[in-house]
């Protein structure tokens, strides 16, 4: 269990390919686009359920965005995203860390401080070439929401199937008594 995750890749020259895209599909609602022109059902399962409880489009969107840079980062690796384990999860975090942010290119003009000094007007740092803290953790929680989102949706279907008698023949409910009112099934759940 273990030997997997003590051995790093080296992430220090990996570069993200540039592949898939985020946009809004035909009803308004934020979708990843992968590589192939499609959209990825998991992504699209995984910000239904977001847009479905109230958060915020732009909630939606930074999360769209989160997860094509995860999706681009297995890419890079070579890993399908339902086969990704905890070296993937702790390389991602690696890559993070030792990568510029491309939002962050201050260019390096003549007058340009230094990325991480202190702003003299207003005593605050400015911003490192790197990714914060704060935009790893982000990274971090969506990636493990859509993973979890999508083993309660597996392990839901499951027993649901199982719930209803899924494959029975003649199609009844599996566990349902008649009822008196016109012969109707009422299934046990729990």
């Amino acid at each position: 269990m273990f030997d997997e995750v003590a051995t790093p890749r080296d992430v220090s020259q990996l570069q993200l390919p540039l592949m898939g895209r985020v946009d809004r599909d035909a009803s308004g609602a934020w979708q990843v686009v992968g590589a192939d022109g499609q959209p990825s059902s998991a992504a699209r399962r995984f910000l239904a359920e977001l847009s479905a409880s109230d958060c915020a489009v732009s909630t939606t969107r930074s999360y769209a965005y989160d997860l094509l840079r995860w999706f681009r980062f297995l890419s890079a690796v070579d890993v399908e995203w339902r086969q990704a384990t905890r070296r993937e999860v702790r390389d991602f975090v690696r890559w993070f860390r030792g990568s510029p942010n491309p939002q962050r290119d201050r260019g390096t003009g003549p007058g340009r401080p230094a990325a991480g000094t202190l702003n003299p007007q207003s005593g605050k740092a400015y911003l490192s070439n790197g990714y914060a803290p704060r935009t790893i953790n982000h990274a971090l929680s969506v990636t493990w929401n859509l993973a979890a989102a999508e083993i309660i949706s597996l392990r839901y279907d499951h027993e649901l199937r199982r719930l209803i008698g899924h494959g029975s023949a003649g199609g009844e409910v599996a566990g349902a008594r008649p009822t008196r009112a016109g012969g109707r099934l009422a299934a046990r759940v729990g």
